[in-house]
């Protein structure tokens, strides 16, 4: 049975590389980063899909990246 390292080595290898850092920084422990790459991976890694989100039921969608800031 492959480790956690393996297994997210392996998943690193079949991401773009726009987003590497972002899961890295994920892994690390840090939260916001967890909820930007939970929803990246939600959007096929498109950072314009997470933005223009619809998944209101989605326990994330008020505190996804990338919004457009409300005035």
């Amino acid at each position: 049975m492959r480790n956690k390292s393996e297994i997210r080595a392996d998943q690193m290898t079949n991401l773009p590389e726009s987003v590497k850092a972002t899961y890295l920084r994920a892994f690390e422990g840090s939260k916001a980063t967890a909820i930007k790459a939970k929803c990246l991976e939600c959007c096929c890694n498109d950072r314009g899909e997470v933005r223009d989100c619809v998944v209101y039921t989605c326990p994330l969608f008020e505190v996804r990246p990338y919004q457009v800031k409300r005035g």
